[in-house]
């Protein structure tokens, strides 16, 4: 797999942005995974992720379910 990184802009940082996109969000449920989204006023959309414990107890197996994320989300931004 190849590097993916978003630039800082495109991405929920910090705990204010979760918690004001979980008061104004939509939800897509699925089996394994839950999608929270809103619109926003900016250019572009922006993308965050919180793996739980609940998935794996070890951080590899979540890291590399951020990194899986994370590129799909990359796909979305790119021109």
């Amino acid at each position: 797999m190849r590097q993916c990184t978003l630039p800082r802009t495109a991405r929920l940082l910090k705990p204010g942005d979760f918690a004001a996109l979980r008061t104004a969000s939509r939800r897509l449920n699925a089996r394994h995974f839950i999608a929270e989204f809103a619109p926003n006023n900016r250019a572009g959309c922006r993308l965050g992720q919180a793996v739980s414990r609940r998935v794996s107890k070890r951080a590899v197996d979540r890291n590399r379910i951020k990194r899986l994320i994370l590129h799909l989300g990359q796909a979305f931004t790119e021109d």
